[in-house]
């Protein structure tokens, strides 16, 4: 009974590029208040990426299903994530769980079907699964009681968006219940340096992400920022937030292509 009350969550995420993706799904990992039914992944290397999201769900002690999606994006243009930075640990921890047969975009095609209305969605990653998950399914949108998203820069494309143009335009385009939207210009503002890593992390993800983290800062990064974490933590208190209602757009034309932003 205590379960019906819990938030279902499903992450599409692109772990293994940046750090955040580790910190937002330990949070959701032991978020009293979530049912985290299961974990996409998504560009190059995507299966390496789920690989990392299973040493993080076996040092929870958990078995969440994870699904492998797709590494090209929908439209013809360059991979710009082609590599996942932090396979290289994945040889440092032991897997026993496999990882999932099924694509990503069917799983949630199916998980759609079966909480209809129930499932908050968070995509914190190019949208390459979620914009499959649409065109294979018109009436997905509408059974998803909501999509979270880190990105959408007003009149730029912010890296997510950026990694797939067309999968960027066909979420804006569909029709979902509750769109909610974490552009860059609020998560930038949250940060921490590399001494964080070492003078506060502990408990039984510490080492892990020490060393994704490390790898992070190895590529020439001086902090990290939350982006993802907030957008997951705004799941379950959506309270601490103030929200402005409007609608974002894609807009292509001979300048490129950009997101516009219009208030209600």
């Amino acid at each position: 009974m205590q379960s019906n009350l819990k938030t279902k969550i499903i992450l599409d995420t692109d772990i293994g590029s940046d750090i955040d993706d580790t910190y937002a799904l330990c949070y959701l990992l032991n978020e009293a208040n979530v049912d985290l039914l299961g974990v996409c992944t998504v560009t190059g290397q995507a299966y390496d990426r789920a690989l990392l999201c299973k040493i993080l769900i076996e040092i929870a002690n958990r078995d969440v299903p994870v699904y492998v999606g797709d590494e090209k994006p929908l439209s013809d243009q360059d991979i710009l994530q082609p590599i996942c930075h932090m396979k290289d640990i994945i040889d440092h921890f032991h897997i026993s769980q496999s990882v999932e047969d099924e694509d990503a975009s069917d799983y949630l095609v199916r998980m759609a079907n079966e909480y209809p209305n129930e499932i908050t969605l968070v995509g914190v990653a190019p949208f390459t699964n979620i914009a499959k998950a649409v065109l294979k399914d018109a009436a997905f949108a509408s059974k998803i009681k909501r999509l979270v998203i880190m990105g959408g820069l007003k009149k730029v494309l912010d890296w997510n968006m950026l990694c797939d143009v067309e999968a960027g335009r066909i979420i804006l385009d569909a029709n979902f219940n509750d769109l909610t939207i974490f552009p860059c210009e609020l998560t930038n503002k949250v940060f921490t340096p590399s001494t964080f890593l070492h003078e506060h992390i502990c408990g039984k993800y510490a080492r892990a992400i020490k060393e994704m983290g490390e790898n992070w800062f190895n590529r020439d990064h001086e902090v990290f920022h939350y982006h993802d974490p907030m957008a997951c933590y705004y799941c379950v208190h959506p309270e601490i937030f103030k929200l402005r209602s409007g609608r974002m757009k894609m807009v292509n034309n001979d300048k490129g292509s950009y997101t516009i932003w219009h208030d209600d």
